[in-house]
C-alpha cells in the first residue's frame, strides 16, 4: 500500500466537474459563482431574492425578505380607520393594509393604492402578490 503523505485526496463526482467548469456566473453582476456576489440573498422559506427586494414564494407571506421589503410589524391595538377590504374604492388614495398568515395579523403602511382590483405599493411601483384583509386610508 501507498502512502498519500497523510493528505486525503478527495474526489469530486462528475457533476462537481461540471459545474466547476460550466463558468457559471451571476445573472444580475457576471461575478463567477465560484467566487460569490452580493446580489442576492437567502429568504427565511428558502428562496432566494435580489437584494432589497422580496422572493416571489407564493406559499409564504411573512417570510424574511418579504417582511424587510414591506415593513410588515403586529397589528396596532386600536381598530380606528380599518375597514374591511371589500369596502375599498380605487380613488387613488394612498392606503395602509393588513395581512393575515397562520402566524397571526400582521401590517404595513406601505404605502399601497388600489388600481384596478390589484393592489400596488407605491414605492418602488409594483403589483402586491399578497391578499391583504383590511386598509386604512393614509393622510387625507
Amino acid at each position: 500500500m501507498s502512502s498519500l503523505g497523510g493528505t486525503c485526496n478527495k474526489m469530486s463526482s462528475p457533476i462537481d466537474l461540471l459545474i466547476a467548469r460550466a463558468n457559471l456566473r451571476c445573472a444580475k453582476c457576471a461575478a463567477p459563482a465560484s467566487q460569490g456576489c452580493g446580489c442576492w440573498e437567502e429568504c427565511s422559506c428558502g428562496w432566494s431574492a435580489e437584494k432589497g427586494h422580496p422572493c416571489h414564494n407564493p406559499k409564504t407571506i411573512r417570510c424574511s425578505t418579504k417582511a424587510k421589503f414591506y415593513g410588515f410589524r403586529q397589528i396596532s391595538r386600536g381598530l380606528r380607520g380599518w375597514r374591511p377590504i371589500q369596502d375599498a374604492v380605487e380613488d387613488g388614495r394612498l392606503c395602509a393594509l393588513r395581512f393575515e398568515d397562520a402566524d397571526g395579523k400582521f401590517e404595513s403602511d406601505g404605502p399601497f393604492f388600489l388600481h384596478e382590483g390589484c393592489w400596488y405599493l407605491f414605492e418602488p411601483p409594483m403589483q402586491l402578490n399578497l391578499q391583504p384583509i383590511a386598509f386604512k386610508r393614509l393622510g387625507r
